[in-house]
């Protein structure tokens, strides 16, 4: 008796398990279902976005909404026309975005005719098909970007294709050339025209020009070697060879000064200023210049408590030399151990004297790390250039072009009402491998055009060198 009531109960036991165990696998196969299902569902729509290029250009056109889409939906993509350049639709090239597990059929060709619009079938991942309509729509635009031409360091004979400092003026385009000093080529041919020499030039940074055409170089304070500020003017006419007039020189104990520089006004007369900031740190250094004399060689330094903690590097810009003038503020903080989140990188800030916190741009707006920028006005309107590098040094480098008019727009994030108004350019990927982060913008306007030059500093001497780009504003 005691035997059989012990099996039962051991039988018991054993029927108990084999429940639970059938319990768990039915739990596990019921999630895995319905997470399957879930994903496959994430599957359905196919087609979410559509992308055009002009060949031989570098700005990427989107459609004007993003997926997805009805069956049978037309999609329109606006491009720009000019009057005296029409837009050639007869031979466009496509791209697509398509969620995982769905394709096109047929493939997508490599050029389009965009004369009719283009049917676009693509099937999902339960192998439906579902049908679209592409159309391009060309428009007469506010702004209108061309690309002009890109020189490689190699081509510009450029020697330390790290390039940290490039400008242009009205005639010339200015390449820093390692400790060869700076090249002058001339600015609408690119056509080489003289080396100047830079004092010290293992430890030049910045490259700049001001409101009269003078050039600017500066070494930085590494190893206390000195902030130190040099200006070549009247370049037309100076001699190949020849060395800046050193008219600032400023040596803080520990702090690497000057690896950033910006000018405003005219160096040579009346009022000019100049911006710089230290690696590791959160303060904002300037100096004011009366007719080439600075007024004390002990800067005055702004604490600028918005970065929070001490960032990486930063680049300061003042607006104009006005004494209520707006301060442009870039400051990056690079974490190697932020590649998940990103939740740190750049940001890009507006200070107003009649404000007491900064405007700050939306991060999604440009990527983790923004190299360089500049503003620019035609026709009392304000726009913003960036290069700017997503986390990795090999990662891809970018052009963005904004409209800043409305300050308020700097705070949109992509897709929102009014973007459309505020983001106006968005360039190819380009440029290599990047570890000191460099990268300069400088623009020359004429009239309603605007000459846009882009420096990119890579370890690759034929993916480093400068991009020039022209912006075309039509008064609406």
């Amino acid at each position: 008796m005691e035997i059989t009531s012990l099996i039962a109960l051991i039988m018991k036991e054993i029927m108990k398990e084999i429940l639970l165990t059938i319990v768990v696998i039915i739990t596990i196969f019921t999630a895995c279902v319905q997470e399957e299902e879930s994903v496959i569902a994430n599957q359905k729509d196919g087609l979410m976005n559509v992308m055009i290029k002009i060949p031989g250009e570098d700005q990427i056109y989107m459609a004007t909404k993003a997926g997805p889409y009805e069956d049978g939906e037309t999609i329109y993509v606006k491009i720009p026309t000019l009057e005296e350049d029409p837009l050639d639709v007869t031979e466009l090239k496509p791209t697509v975005s398509v969620q995982n597990n769905c394709f096109v059929i047929p493939a997508l060709p490599n050029m389009v005719d965009f004369t009719e619009p283009y049917k676009i079938t693509v099937v999902n991942a339960f192998g439906e098909q579902k049908t679209n309509y592409i159309e391009v729509v060309p428009t007469p635009m506010r702004t209108v970007f061309k690309s002009l031409w890109f020189k490689s360091a190699q081509e510009l004979g450029i020697v330390n294709s790290n390039i940290s400092g490039m400008s242009v003026t009205k005639d010339y385009l200015i390449v820093r050339n390692g400790d060869e000093g700076i090249r002058i080529f001339d600015r609408n041919n690119v056509s080489y025209v003289k080396t100047l020499k830079a004092p010290y030039p293992t430890l030049n940074m910045s490259v700049n020009t001001d409101a009269g055409g003078n050039v600017i170089v500066n070494r930085y304070n590494m190893w206390g070697a000195g902030f130190r500020v040099f200006l070549y003017r009247d370049i037309k006419n100076l001699p190949d060879g020849a060395l800046g007039e050193e008219i600032l020189e400023y040596t803080p104990s520990g702090l690497v000064l000057g690896t950033k520089m910006t000018v405003t006004g005219n160096l040579s007369t009346g009022k000019a200023y100049i911006y710089a900031t230290a690696e590791n740190d959160k303060n904002i250094y300037y100096w004011e210049f009366n007719d080439g004399v600075v007024k004390s060689k002990i800067p005055n330094v702004i604490s600028y408590d918005n970065a929070g903690t001490n960032w990486t590097t930063a680049l300061v810009k003042r607006k104009n030399i006005d004494d209520n003038s707006d301060l442009y503020v870039s400051y990056m903080h690079y974490d190697g151990g932020d590649s998940g989140t990103q939740a740190k990188g750049s940001r890009f800030e507006i200070l107003s004297t009649n404000d007491q916190i900064p405007m700050q741009m939306e991060k999604n707006n440009h990527e983790y790390k923004i190299l360089g920028f500049e503003t620019f006005e035609i026709n009392n309107e304000e726009f913003l250039v960036m290069t700017t590098q997503a986390f990795w040094a090999w990662d891809g480098t970018f052009t963005r072009i904004f409209d800043i008019t409305n300050r308020e727009k700097i705070e949109l994030k992509p897709g929102e009402t009014g973007y459309e108004d505020f983001f106006l350019m968005g360039s190819a990927i380009y440029g290599g491998v990047n570890y000191n982060r460099w990268g300069d913008v400088s623009v020359y306007v004429d009239n309603y055009d605007a000459y846009i030059y882009v420096s990119v500093a890579a370890m690759e001497p034929d993916k480093a060198g400068v991009f020039a780009y022209r912006m075309i504003y039509t008064p609406q």
